[in-house]
């Protein structure tokens, strides 16, 4: 992860994560429904998993109609979520009472915490081209060392699949709140691949005293583009990797 902070244009942030592996660990799971892999670092069924862990899915995502990871991050037990100031703003994620750079937080298998400070800024990750997130709690994730001391967040995209899909969507509100959205998904028997994007923008709401004359509207934007492959040259190999870029600005 590179993070970037321009004080002369607010903050512009820029992330990429890829992975390739011939494991299951930094991949997407073949059946999300009833496997995990963060817990033990290898694809069990979820059935099997002693840990306290909770798994929030695509369709929980939607269903809540939630835009930022950390906002779906506030309803999971143990889990604190805080924002300094309004959306976009830095935002920081603590697992049963550790500080922020307790919690590893994982992109497709790899890590993605700032290297200097430890910890990872939430304010700019929105759920559109999220698969699932595994939250683990507690001394399982010891596993993954003492950057885990608290728990590991491990956050899963959108991975292709056989044929060819294409979805989107545009909305609009308030405080000239505008957002845009669309993924397109496909492959063959050997070759998957998944390409996705969005934007949103919002106006946002001053904090100042607007009957004393202050008005400073807590403006954000924010774009991202991200991809995936598959690869399966043998039916005991897998190779994939995945690329997600984000700019935000504040």
């Amino acid at each position: 992860m590179m993070t970037e902070r321009d004080p002369g244009r607010g903050l512009c942030a820029l992330l990429a994560a890829t992975s390739l592996a011939l494991a299951p660990d930094a991949l997407a799971l073949g059946d999300a429904e009833e496997s995990v892999v963060t817990p033990t670092r290898t694809e069990v069924p979820r059935d099997q998993i002693a840990s306290s862990m909770t798994v929030i899915t695509a369709e929980e995502l939607r269903e809540r109609q939630v835009r930022f990871v950390s906002d779906a991050l506030r309803a999971v037990p143990g889990v604190e979520v805080s924002r300094t100031g309004g959306v976009g703003g830095l935002t920081s994620v603590r697992i049963r009472g550790g500080e922020a750079n307790h919690t590893m937080v994982l992109l497709d298998g790899m890590q993605v915490n700032d290297p200097v400070f430890g910890a990872y800024d939430f304010g700019n990750l929105m759920v559109d081209d999220i698969e699932r997130i595994e939250i683990v709690r507690g001394p399982q994730s010891v596993l993954y060392g003492g950057d885990a001391a608290s728990g590991v967040i491990h956050i899963v995209t959108r991975r292709g699949h056989k044929g060819l899909s294409g979805s989107g969507r545009f909305e609009h509100g308030s405080h000239n709140t505008n957002g845009g959205w669309g993924t397109l998904a496909g492959g063959t028997e050997r070759t998957r691949f998944s390409l996705s994007g969005h934007t949103y923008a919002t106006r946002g709401i001053s904090h100042a005293d607007r009957d004393r004359g202050f008005h400073d509207e807590d403006e954000f934007r924010d774009g991202s583009v991200g991809a995936t492959f598959d690869l399966f040259p043998t039916n005991e190999v897998e190779l994939g990797g995945s690329v997600k870029w984000i700019d935000s600005r504040i």
